[in-house]
């Protein structure tokens, strides 16, 4: 065998280069036609086969170590009777993650319908992510709301996400408001 018969095999190693760089092939010119045309259909199949390998496995999705997207959770807040009418809540991511859209979840008691929950600020470590210092209501943020998403700064871990809550009125006695907070975004792997 010679090394034309041996590419025509598939075992010359520098086929496969050639393949990805797209040179083409000297050493078939003097071949007969038929040869380089089953040459020509192998080297076709052998780049069809690169550009499948190459593609991500499904759309969206990135290769191993690319960013994922994952939910970053909150603690659960309630409002209860004669409690406080501002609270707080922080979570801390466990790898460098950058949030892109915040979820509010607001359940209230039958007796408390009426009360309006309010963001008043959300921050990332020191950084704030609304505009100023107005308070924003918390159905904005609804777990069905479109067009909700934020441009937040990265945390690393070790950094805070603070979301801090605001009630118009404290909840009559027995009746509670129950707010619960999400962040996605991607982890920077």
């Amino acid at each position: 065998m010679n090394v034309r018969d041996l590419a025509l095999l598939g075992i010359d190693d520098d086929d496969d280069m050639d393949d990805i760089m797209g040179e083409d092939d000297e050493d078939l010119l003097g071949a007969p036609i038929r040869l380089r045309a089953r040459f020509r259909r192998r080297k076709r199949t052998r780049r069809k086969q690169i550009r499948q390998s190459l593609r991500q496995p499904y759309p969206g999705a990135t290769g191993a170590g690319g960013p994922k997207q994952y939910p970053l959770g909150f603690p659960a807040l309630q409002f209860v009777n004669a409690g406080a009418t501002t609270l707080q809540a922080q979570s801390n991511p466990q790898r460098p993650f950058r949030g892109q859209r915040l979820i509010i979840d607001v359940v209230r008691s039958a007796g408390a319908a009426g009360i309006l929950v309010t963001l008043d600020s959300f921050n990332v470590g020191q950084n704030p992510c609304l505009l100023n210092a107005n308070p924003v209501s918390a159905d904005a943020f609804r777990p069905d709301a479109v067009s909700t998403l934020l441009a937040m700064p990265p945390a690393e871990p070790g950094i805070n996400l603070t979301a801090q809550y605001t009630v118009s009125v404290g909840p009559g006695v027995g009746e509670t408001v129950d707010v619960a907070t999400t962040v996605i975004g991607l982890t920077i792997a």
